[in-house]
């Protein structure tokens, strides 16, 4: 956003993006913004903020003064999280849905930041994807440890074995909000899926990743104290065709 003000100003934009791919992406299944000391993710989770900031989705409520339009919505001595007020001036989209679809962005860092797009293509290898358990013929589950906790979410790419795919998820709750992220050459697509199932035919050199975000209703926490309860992953299991984990 400052590129061209900092060229008016003869200053270098040719710095490397600070993104955390190996936390942000490797530990989505954490609470979205957790402060908890040596885990935590506070300092890494504003990509977040790129996101909405950047609007790739074209969200009503989005956009380039959103950080601004926050701050001066925050209904004061509440003590509300940043995310009950941007629920509350979102249009024709929840706020579960933006999160949902910000972690299915970061399947491929598709949230209009070049940098910290080329930032995680050069060190994609080496992010910790091992979200579930193979339970054999297509159905996985996943790992207690790495279950999506609140507005976390996991990030699961798919090694494809047919041009088509199908995923059916069966959850333990329904507070859920899945998509599958298809990668290629002009860019990247999404799949809700609804009801549980959803379905993509990939044409030549594209590739796809499943993402299954936890969004429930909204609840008031301390990130620097999260209680148990937001700490509670979301169980589920995952029967795949077309496609191997």
């Amino acid at each position: 956003m400052c590129t061209s003000a900092k060229s008016t100003q003869g200053l270098s934009s040719n710095d490397p993006s600070m993104i955390d791919v190996k936390k942000v992406i490797g530990d989505s299944f954490q609470v979205l913004v957790d402060g908890t000391a040596n885990s935590g993710n506070y300092y890494q989770a504003w990509p977040f903020l790129s996101y909405i900031t950047n609007n790739p989705d074209n969200y009503s409520g989005l956009g380039k003064t959103v950080l601004l339009d926050m701050i001066r919505k925050y209904s004061l001595g509440s003590n509300e999280t940043p995310l009950h007020t941007l629920s509350r001036f979102l249009s024709g989209v929840t706020i579960q849905k933006v999160v949902g679809r910000y972690w299915a962005h970061m399947a491929y860092v598709d949230i209009g930041h070049p940098k910290a797009q080329a930032l995680f293509v050069s060190q994609k290898s080496t992010i910790n994807y091992a979200n579930l358990d193979n339970n054999g013929n297509g159905k996985y589950t996943v790992k207690s440890a790495r279950a999506p906790r609140y507005m976390g979410a996991n990030i699961i790419p798919l090694k494809a074995s047919s041009s088509s795919i199908s995923v059916t998820i069966t959850a333990s709750s329904t507070s859920y909000t899945a998509t599958l992220a298809v990668k290629g050459s002009s860019g990247v697509r999404y799949v809700d899926v609804v009801n549980g199932k959803a379905s993509v035919t990939l044409v030549s050199g594209e590739e796809t990743t499943l993402v299954v975000a936890n969004t429930p209703a909204l609840v008031q926490y301390d990130p620097f104290s999260i209680p148990s309860d937001l700490n509670r992953g979301l169980t589920y299991s995952v029967q795949i065709t077309g496609a191997t984990v």
